[in-house]
This record gives C-alpha cells, structure tokens and sequence, in this order.
C-alpha cells in the first residue's frame, strides 16, 4: 500500500511494468524506485479496474497472486 518501501515495492513495481504489455490502455508503467508513492498507487487502481476489479489500490496477495 502507499508509504510502503522496499523489495517487495520494487517487485510489484516490475510487475505492473510487464502487465502493461497485457493492458497496454490502462497506464501501468511506473518508476521502479522501491517506494510505493501516488504513481505506483495509480497504477494499482488502473490495473484493478483493467480486470474489473474494486480500484483500492492496495495489492494483497490474493490481488498479487491472481495477477502473476
């Protein structure tokens, strides 16, 4: 979720980035910098309503591993 930093950030930062070869209208492509700030939330959202999901912008790991 937003403020959170690290590894795993930068992961689900790759992996929008490769999604967005999937859902190339829906603007997944971020910064990959480890810092989950108002980009990579966006992202998240774009992608939740890309595959009708609810948008809250948080990846849980059912999100995650539905998605991988």
């Amino acid at each position: 979720r937003r403020g959170s930093k690290g590894a795993a950030v930068r992961r689900i930062q790759e992996w929008l980035c490769l999604n967005a070869l999937l859902f190339p209208t829906a603007s997944l492509t971020v910064l990959i910098d480890g810092d989950f700030g108002a980009g990579t939330e966006r992202a998240v959202k774009n992608l939740q309503r890309a595959t009708k999901l609810t948008p809250t912008g948080e990846v849980t790991p059912e999100f995650f591993e539905r998605m991988s």
